[in-house]
Order: C-alpha cells, then sequence, then structure tokens
C-alpha cells in the first residue's frame, strides 16, 4: 500500500454555506436544488412554481448560488432573496438572466402591483422586475452582456414577458419527463447528482415514465459497474432463467459455438481477414461490451482494419479526436464513460481513423448511417471497416415489430456482406467471459432474434485490468480530511490522466469513476502507474477536493 502525502496547495475544496448572514432567515434555503427544467421552462417542485423563458434562453444549471449573491449584493431590492436561477440568451442581443425568490409572513402579504420594474440602469445596462403573488415574490435581473447593443428594450420587454408566465399553482407532474431532467443535465458527469435529481423528481409514476426512469439511471449508474444499485437493475432474472438451460445445451455443441476469450477472438480476426466490414453493437448502458470492442482491436488490426466507424462519436468531433488522439466531452455523450474512453484511446494508439457516421437530423436515420459508413469505402475502395453500434442498428434482417435497420440498408446500397455480430440479446455468466454463436447452429426460439450471423454472450467483468497489465496497477491510500464532513454519505470520485486533464480541465473523460460510501477520511483505489488527478463531489455538485497523484 503506498501512503501519500498531498501538497495543500494542490487541493481545492468549496463548501456552499448558504446563512442568514448572505440571506435573510426566512429565505435562507437553497430553492435552487429543487429546480427541474423543461426546455425553457423552469419548474421547482418546492415552491410549487414554474416559469416561462423565451426559447432563446439556456439555463445554466450547476450556477453557484453564493456567487449569484455575491454579484448582486449593491442590488438593495434583492438583499433578504434567494438565487434561484441563472442563465443567459444564445443569440443577439445577449443578456443574463438571474432570478431570486423571497417569502413572507403569510399574515403579511405585499401590498404592491404584481410586476413592477424597479430599476433600470443604463450605466450597467440591466433592469430588474419584480413580481408580487400573494406572500412571495420574484425578482428577476436582466443584465446586457453585447457590447454592441446598448438599448434595453429586449431586456424590459423580456422581463415582463416572463414574470407574467410565472405561476405557483402549477403541477410539474403533468408537465415534467425524465428525459427533459437527462436532457438539462446531460453535460454534467456527477452521476451522484444526477442520480439524486432523477430519483427526486416530482414525475407521476408510470409504466412508461418507469420504464425511462430506468434507462436514464442505468445509463448513469453504468459509470461505475461496480455500484450496487447497478448490479441490482441490471440484472434480468427472467430472461437469465429462460436463456440458461438453451444456452447450456447450445454450448455443449462443438459446431458453430466459441467458448472462450481467445477462440472468439482469433475466429473474428479470422472473419476478418477475408471480410472488409465487421459490425459489432452495444447496449448502451453495459461497459463489458466496450471492453470486448477493445479488445478486438488489436485482432482486427492484424487483419488489415485501418477504420473505427462509432456510433457514439458525434457528427464532425471525429476530425477534433483523431487529432488530439483522445476522447474529451464534446466527442459524445456515450463515449465520456471510462471504459469507452480508454477504447477510444487505444484505437488511437494503434493508428486506427476514427469516423463519426450517425445522424439525427434526417428523415431515415438507419440508411443516412449506412450510406455514410459506405462513403469511406467509395472513398478508399481498400478500406477495411470496424463498426461500432448501439442495439438493432447491425440487423440485417428485420426484426418483429422493428424496421428496416442500417446493416440491412449497408448490405444493400453497398454489395457488401458485413459480418454482422450482436452482444446484447443473450445474458448469461461464462467462465471465461465470452463465448460466440455462429447464428445459423443456434436453436430457433421465438424469444431469440437471430437477426445477425453472430450472437455474442459477453459477461466481461469490468475492471483497470482488462486494459492495463496486472504490473501497471498500483494500490494507492489517500487521506481527505474533508471527508470527515460526509461519513455514512455517498460521493463520487473521478479519475483524470493528469496530462490529459491538465490540458482539457472539465472536457476531460476519465478513466475510472466510483460511488463510494464514506466510512472515514480514507479511500483506497487501484489505479494505473501514471500522473493523476482525483475528484470528488457530493451529491449536490459541490467539489470536496481536487488531488494531483503524481508516479
Amino acid at each position: 500500500m503506498e501512503n501519500l502525502k498531498i501538497n495543500s496547495k494542490l487541493r481545492f475544496f468549496v463548501v456552499i454555506i448558504i446563512s442568514c448572514v448572505l440571506f435573510s432567515c426566512k429565505s435562507s434555503k437553497d430553492f435552487s436544488v429543487y429546480n427541474y427544467f423543461n426546455g425553457t421552462v423552469l419548474y421547482n417542485d418546492t415552491l410549487n412554481l414554474s416559469v416561462k423563458f423565451p426559447g432563446d434562453v439556456r439555463f445554466k444549471s450547476d450556477f453557484n448560488p453564493k456567487h449569484l449573491k455575491k454579484k448582486t449584493k449593491k442590488i438593495s431590492p434583492l438583499k433578504n432573496a434567494s438565487p434561484l436561477a441563472f442563465g443567459k440568451t444564445v443569440i443577439p442581443p445577449y443578456y443574463q438572466f438571474m432570478l431570486f425568490y423571497e417569502e413572507f409572513p403569510k399574515d403579511n402579504p405585499k401590498d404592491k402591483p404584481q410586476i413592477k420594474l424597479l430599476i433600470e440602469d443604463s450605466i450597467n445596462q440591466q433592469v430588474l422586475y419584480q413580481s408580487d403573488i400573494g406572500n412571495k415574490s420574484l425578482y428577476l435581473l436582466l443584465k446586457s452582456t453585447d457590447p454592441e447593443y446598448n438599448s434595453m428594450v429586449v431586456e424590459k420587454n423580456d422581463g415582463r414577458d416572463i414574470l407574467e408566465t410565472a405561476s405557483f399553482d402549477i403541477s410539474v407532474k403533468e408537465e415534467l419527463g425524465y428525459w427533459d431532467i437527462f436532457n438539462q443535465y446531460f453535460h454534467e458527469d456527477n452521476v451522484l447528482f444526477l442520480k439524486e435529481k432523477i430519483k427526486k423528481a416530482p414525475i407521476e409514476a408510470n409504466q412508461q415514465s418507469e420504464w425511462d426512469k430506468l434507462q436514464i439511471l442505468l445509463t448513469l449508474l453504468s459509470r461505475d459497474p461496480t455500484y450496487p444499485e447497478f448490479k441490482k437493475d441490471i440484472k434480468q432474472p427472467d430472461k437469465n432463467a429462460y436463456l440458461k438451460p438453451i444456452l447450456e445445451e447450445t454450448i455443449q455443441k462443438s459446431e458453430g459455438v466459441y467458448t472462450s476469450k481467445k477462440e472468439v477472438l482469433e475466429k473474428i480476426k479470422e472473419l476478418g481477414e477475408s471480410e472488409q466490414v465487421v459490425m459489432l453493437n452495444e447496449n448502451h448502458w453495459m461497459p463489458n461490451h466496450r471492453i470486448l470492442a477493445a479488445q478486438l482491436l488489436d485482432p482486427l488490426k492484424e487483419a488489415g482494419f485501418h477504420y473505427l466507424a462509432v456510433e457514439a462519436v458525434y457528427e464532425g468531433k471525429d476530425h477534433y479526436l483523431n487529432e488530439r488522439k483522445v476522447p474529451t466531452h464534446p466527442t459524445g455523450y456515450y463515449t465520456r464513460e471510462p471504459y469507452f474512453g480508454l477504447f477510444l484511446r487505444k484505437a488511437k494508439e494503434l493508428g486506427f481513423e476514427i469516423i463519426s457516421y450517425d445522424r439525427f437530423d434526417t428523415e431515415n436515420r438507419e440508411l443516412e448511417q449506412a450510406q455514410n459508413i459506405y462513403n469511406t469505402i467509395k472513398n478508399d475502395p481498400e478500406a477495411k471497416i470496424f463498426v461500432y453500434a448501439g442495439g438493432a442498428h447491425v440487423n440485417e434482417k428485420k426484426a418483429k415489430y422493428d424496421y428496416k435497420r442500417m446493416a440491412a440498408y449497408f448490405k444493400e446500397i453497398s454489395n457488401i456482406d458485413p459480418i454482422t455480430i450482436d452482444q446484447t440479446t443473450l445474458l448469461g455468466n461464462t467462465n471465461d467471459g465470452v463465448v460466440l454463436f455462429d447464428s445459423q447452429y443456434f436453436p430457433d426460439d421465438e424469444k431469440i432474434q437471430k437477426n445477425t450471423d453472430y450472437l455474442l454472450l459477453n459477461s466481461i467483468t469490468p475492471g483497470l485490468t482488462e486494459f492495463y497489465p496486472k504490473n501497471n496497477l498500483r494500490e494507492i491510500q489517500l487521506e481527505i480530511p474533508e471527508l470527515s464532513d460526509y461519513k455514512n454519505k455517498e460521493v463520487f470520485i473521478s479519475v483524470f490522466i493528469a496530462d490529459e486533464f491538465d490540458k482539457f480541465r472539465n472536457h476531460s473523460v476519465s478513466i475510472k469513476n466510483k460511488i463510494h460510501q464514506v466510512k472515514n477520511e480514507t479511500i483506497r483505489l487501484t489505479l494505473p502507474k501514471q500522473n493523476l488527478y482525483i475528484s470528488i463531489k457530493d451529491e449536490e455538485n459541490r467539489l470536496i477536493s481536487l488531488e494531483k497523484i503524481d508516479y
């Protein structure tokens, strides 16, 4: 065990304290943590509040109420008001908005006009509105950030229009969905913070909303596949029980079955030597799928493959990924998951050229994907492409109750029959973690769709040992005094490669995440032998500490 003494100058410790010194005692609660967003509408469950903003406004979901309070301390009407929301416009004229809330005793409601312009400050280019609804007040400060624009007409008009939409009696449950919350916070990487946002969301339970909730939680919690809640939710006992006898019987047959990782990798390499395109899919919340994809890179490279087409890489971001050779936040959403990031790093180390091929702004996404992959072959007829796709996109045959998919379109327009491998259909555990089945030899069963050339059973246990030799890993022990305030609570740990973090900071993709139950001030981790940063945040997204670990 390596005991590390951390230089205090490298520790950044942020604690947000909302007290009666900064806020009136009646408004001291940080109501902003109860905010939810549905496009341009702000909802606050605790206040039962909704406010609609213009379509060109973007909310900053992680704004710091303490900093906003300091920023406006000279504006006397806001002295006792609590910061509620912050954001800005994204098209001209540019301005920031800051929304504040204040409550008064129920027996002493304010008898003032419902909406009033309190400040029109042409020097500082800002306006302040107040809206009184019963014993509650909202204050909306709009401040110009456009040096080319010196009129406050838009701010004045927008301010009144925004507050006219404010209501304290809206039913949030009827207006809000889990995907609205996910889309608002998708840029955040603190899984613990997002988990709490989703779990506490005031959304009515029904079959669809519960399915949406489960999908989102699985996607989030897959960032730490060791987390007990993820391991519990990922299991599908009914399907496992159903598949077990079929798999056991099929594995006993030697024809068309490859029962060790070594055999599987060799078989796919053999297929790749005589074929131009290999397609493998993933379930977007299964990190072990990315691990197998990474382990296929070496044999496919030996088989002559040079291109890696990745659905999850955003349109146009492949250029930056190929140039930088490491993923960053803008690369994609799923690519921020640690094992996906390691997969992409390995691809670049081996010399693969990564291409993005997915498009959403099209009438037929499946056909567009196929055409974009085929474009690489048209430009380079000798190209051999490893395609890494999501879910059913690799189906060559039309599944029951489904529609024509990317692989089927690709086969049609290119006259190339790709090798298609599905690792999302079969569930179970094997001694070596991987079994490959030739679909033509797999038993016919109405519950198992055989729409690809091969079915793959992947039960690899995610871990850094799948990417780093054991002699390149070390056990470290950190003493974090600040954790004394979080005993019996959960914190979110992210580990970053130091060189990447120094360059990309908050846009860096971690190599390991962990939701940690705090018992004491000590944290133990198994990490690569290289310079690293370790970030620790709480469930309210506050930074507890940031440590640099030198090797």
